[in-house]
């Protein structure tokens, strides 16, 4: 019998403040519990946020990704084959257009995938927003994080955040940086104080583990 994994799929976005007024990216899908499916899925969009029409431009690019996976785009015109890497679209004022990323395993249930997207005035590409969705069968669980009223907070924070954990799930924490790198692996206590003083401003995920060392969920945070 075929083992079954789950693949979670984890987007992450990422706007300059001049450009969250023009466009934005929105996540419909955060965690997918994908089992012995050939096509993973992250469902999203953007918003063309000023009232006039205005021609984009949507860049994929495969950071990383498991041999003999392949990854593809669907927007509001069409669903494109895995050798199309970008196109021009034209959206109307104030409408979104469908941005969905699409991994396809052929079979091969186990691995990771991250892929970043861009999306840009076809006029002015320095007018962007970045989405970067992260495929991993590491990450399996079958729990729902949000039914354990987990909060991370100050969200964002100078460098200190706390992890509160009423239910006390979740056994230990693992931080990572964009790229899928671990940063820090931490025991979790009845209040766990997370100081990332010493890095880099910028975003970072939180995964949080049972006792039994599978991942319960992620979580954004950010530092200032």
């Amino acid at each position: 019998m075929k083992e079954k994994l789950l693949i979670i799929c984890l987007g992450i976005i990422f706007q300059l403040p001049h450009t969250t007024a023009q466009i934005e990216i929105e996540n419909d899908t955060i965690i997918s519990a994908i089992m012995d499916l050939e096509d993973v899925v992250c469902k999203n969009k953007f918003t063309n946020k000023i009232p006039q029409l205005r021609n984009f431009k949507w860049t994929r690019n495969v950071i990383e990704i498991t041999d003999g996976w392949e990854s593809a785009v669907c927007d509001q015109a069409q669903c494109y084959i895995p050798s199309v890497g970008e196109r021009e679209i034209e959206v109307g004022p104030n409408a979104s257009s469908v941005l969905d990323v699409h991994v396809y395993t052929y079979g091969q249930y186990s691995g990771y995938a991250l892929i970043e997207m861009k999306v840009a005035y076809a006029s002015d590409p320095n007018t962007n927003a970045f989405a970067y969705y992260i495929f991993d069968s590491e990450l399996s669980s079958t729990k729902e994080l949000s039914q354990f009223q987990i909060e991370v907070y100050p969200n964002p924070s100078a460098g200190l955040f706390t992890v509160e954990d009423p239910t006390q799930i979740i056994h230990s924490l693992r931080v990572f940086d964009l790229a899928g790198k671990q940063l820090m692996n931490l025991e979790k206590g009845e209040r766990q104080w997370i100081n990332l003083s010493k890095l880099d401003a910028g975003n970072y995920w939180i995964q949080m583990m049972d006792k039994n060392g599978s991942a319960l969920g992620t979580k954004m945070i950010s530092k200032i």
